[in-house]
């Protein structure tokens, strides 16, 4: 027998030992919405027929991940944010978020999650954006003697302290998209949920906001973040995972490398040379993995393009290849995909 001592020990070291539970569990979640009527419906005394946006989802995330939300417009991205908000009631199903349920305690989630929504609505026109976010701070609970400091925290997060003293109304829409990600988060949340938060931002706070989102939020400070969007290179670039939502379900989830490799099968590489005859050519054949190899003139140049499989050791097969028998090699490059053909192939169920 254990002492109570001994015991709570060993219940410790289970805990230590046992993996992390998922930040969200998302368990045959379904959301339906009335269809539009006709002006006969009103004399009909049945409830009118809906349509499912979101049709029995299930999927996890684990904390501190970032999970990336592809989808065609009107796949259900908004939807689902809401919903693991806990801002839209759903028709079956149940979301746990940190090991509570939402359906049955709305108010402790909206605690604990952030949303960033497309241009946010809500902020007063005539406000300073810091009168703003002096209001939404208190809306969510934090203490007033910290209240303008964590105002500040966030307004340079997003690279806005120059214009707290601007009323809303002359921001600009990338400006606002901003100030949107500086209210989510504002209540420090342990989950963030982000709809296109780089829609209409310019280039350069592009890349400040994607660096936030993936180094600073997740990285550095373990945040669990659902990232939907419909640029895919910014889902490649900033997600641990990508789930991809079509017609209302996960169609599949996975790492952005896997998902690439669904697509294009092997992995593309453009070869400029100063020369390359048959015998040359069929030593760049002849390597295991290689699929496809096309020629043509590029300039004074020959441009090869080649088709290798991922297996271990091709690359350095097809190097060895290129490079023999005293062959100038001008470049090489990886040619993978084009991104618009990738988003289409992955939302319109083309894997």
């Amino acid at each position: 027998m254990f002492t109570e001592a001994e015991a709570a020990l060993l219940a410790a070291a289970a805990l230590d030992r046992a993996p992390a539970a998922p930040m969200i569990v998302v368990d045959n979640l379904v959301k339906s919405y009335p269809k539009p009527r006709s002006p006969w419906d009103r004399f009909r005394t049945h409830a009118p027929p809906r349509s499912n946006i979101l049709e029995g989802l299930d999927f996890s995330v684990a904390r501190g991940e970032l999970l990336g939300l592809l989808g065609a417009n009107g796949a259900g991205k908004t939807t689902l944010l809401h919903s693991i908000a806990a801002l839209a009631y759903w028709d079956s199903g149940e979301i746990t978020i940190d090991g509570i349920a939402a359906s049955e305690h709305p108010m402790a989630i909206r605690r604990i999650v952030g949303l960033s929504t497309v241009e946010g609505s809500g902020f007063y026109r005539r406000l300073t954006v810091n009168d703003n976010l002096l209001f939404f701070a208190t809306l969510y609970d934090v203490p007033a003697r910290r209240l303008q400091r964590r105002c500040d925290e966030v307004l340079e997060l997003v690279n806005l302290v120059e214009y707290k003293r601007s009323r809303y109304h002359t921001l600009s829409t990338g400006m606002r998209q901003r100030l949107t990600i500086a209210r989510a988060l504002l209540g420090d949340p342990k989950l963030l949920l982000l709809d296109e938060p780089t829609r209409a931002v310019d280039p350069v706070n592009t890349r400040m906001l994607r660096h936030l989102i993936r180094n600073t939020l997740v990285d550095e400070l373990g945040k669990t973040v659902i990232l939907a969007t419909n640029v895919l290179e910014e889902a490649f670039e900033l997600s641990d995972r990508v789930a991809v939502l079509r017609a209302g379900k996960i169609a599949t989830i996975a790492s952005p490398k896997e998902l690439q490799r669904y697509v294009t099968g092997g992995r593309m590489y453009r070869i400029l040379v100063d020369r390359a005859g048959e015998e040359y050519l069929a030593r760049i054949r002849a390597v295991t993995g290689v699929t496809t190899v096309v020629t043509s003139i590029a300039d004074t140049d020959v441009q090869i393009d080649v088709e290798v499989e991922p297996l271990q050791h091709s690359l350095t097969g097809l190097l060895q290849a290129v490079s023999s028998n005293g062959t100038d090699v001008r470049d090489i490059s990886f040619r993978g995909a084009h991104p618009a053909d990738i988003f289409t192939a992955l939302t319109t169920g083309q894997l």
